[in-house]
C-alpha cells in the first residue's frame, strides 16, 4: 500500500509512465480486512468515475477506464455498461443486464481473460489516454470469458459478447503495459483500391 501512495489519482506524469507498465494485482485480502487498503481502492473508484464524467461525458457509447488511466499501476478496470437514456449496452451477461439494480458502471479487480473466441472482428477503436486525432483499426475477440472480483472482494464469471468484449479487451491491454497502437491492423495497400 505504501507505494500507492505514490501515486495521485489523475497523476499525468505518472499516468503516461504507467500506461506502458503491467499493473500490479489488487491485493483481495487487504481489500476484504483492512480499511486503510479498501479506502485506497475506493479512492480509486471515486477517480475513474471523476474521469468517466469529465472524458468522456459526450459519449453514448460504451467506454472503459483502467487503472493505468489515471495513473494507478494496478489491476482494476472500470465498464460504463448503459448509455444516457439509461438502456445497457449490447453483450452484456444476463445477469447484468436484467438486473434493475445494476450500477451504470461495472469495476473489475484483478480481471482475467480465461476464454476468447476464435471469430475475431476489426474495429475502429480510439484510446481516451492516448488522444488519437482518428479512431484506427484493431482485432477483437467477439466472445471472451472472464474472471473477475467486485469492489467487495467477491468473485465472478460471465462471458461477455461485442461491444462489450472489445471494451474489457481494450482495459486488459492497458493493464499489460498495451495501448492501441500495440495492437493496430497494418492496412495493405489493396484495401486502398477503389
Amino acid at each position: 500500500m505504501e507505494s500507492l501512495k505514490n501515486y495521485s489519482v489523475l497523476d499525468g506524469e505518472k499516468g503516461d509512465q504507467v500506461l506502458h507498465e503491467k499493473s500490479c494485482a489488487v491485493n483481495l485480502r487487504l481489500l476484504q480486512e483492512g480499511d486503510d487498503y479498501r479506502e485506497v481502492i475506493f479512492g480509486i473508484k471515486r477517480g475513474m468515475i471523476r474521469a468517466f464524467n469529465r472524458k468522456y461525458s459526450d459519449y453514448n457509447e460504451i467506454q472503459g477506464i483502467s487503472g493505468p488511466n489515471i495513473g494507478i499501476p494496478l489491476r482494476i478496470i472500470a465498464i460504463r455498461i448503459r448509455k444516457k437514456n439509461g438502456d445497457f449496452i449490447d453483450g452484456l451477461p444476463e445477469e447484468l443486464s436484467k438486473n434493475r439494480r445494476t450500477k451504470p458502471i461495472l469495476f473489475m479487480l484483478n480481471p482475467k481473460i480465461s476464454v476468447k473466441s476464435e471469430k475475431i472482428y476489426s474495429i475502429k477503436s480510439n484510446c481516451g489516454s492516448l488522444m488519437l486525432k482518428d479512431p484506427i483499426k484493431v482485432c477483437r475477440h467477439e466472445h471472451i470469458e472472464m474472471v473477475y472480483w467486485d469492489l467487495k472482494g467477491y468473485m465472478h464469471l460471465n462471458g461477455f459478447d461485442k461491444p462489450a468484449a472489445a471494451t474489457i479487451q481494450h482495459e486488459i491491454d492497458h493493464l499489460n503495459g498495451l495501448t492501441i497502437l500495440d495492437r493496430q491492423v497494418k492496412t495493405e495497400e489493396k484495401d486502398y483500391e477503389g
